[in-house]
């Protein structure tokens, strides 16, 4: 499935379900009396604060989601990044520490960064 397909679908899914709760605790509990929502049961809110709260907190959602399909961030940390923090540890002489680095992910990543410690 295409990305702006599965994008789509999972924020059409969202703003249902959003739409679905709170019409159906607006049937069940119309004063919001047996609502176990933080936002009403420690806060207090209403209707209109407990709504706009819970749009405002949707909309940032889908973009957060609309980042991560569309516009990736690599977590991998670039070789001149990698080679920088070996050469401060070893400057710093912590070299112990220079060899757990080998440890976390050394299988593709990093095996043309091997140092030899004394």
């Amino acid at each position: 499935m295409k990305k702006t397909a599965t994008f789509f679908i999972t924020s059409a899914w969202i703003l249902f379900s959003r739409a679905y709760d709170a019409y159906c605790t607006h049937n069940l509990t119309p004063d919001l009396s047996k609502e176990s929502n933080p936002l009403v049961s420690v806060l207090g809110m209403n209707w209109t604060p407990l709504l706009v709260t819970i749009g405002i907190l949707t909309v940032y959602t889908l973009f957060c989601y609309f980042l991560v399909i569309f516009k990736p961030i690599s977590l991998i940390p670039s070789k001149k990044a990698i080679r920088s923090v070996i050469l401060w540890l070893i400057c710093t002489s912590e070299k112990k520490k220079v060899g757990q680095l080998f440890f976390i992910n050394s299988r593709k990543i990093y095996t043309d960064l091997i140092i030899t410690l004394d």
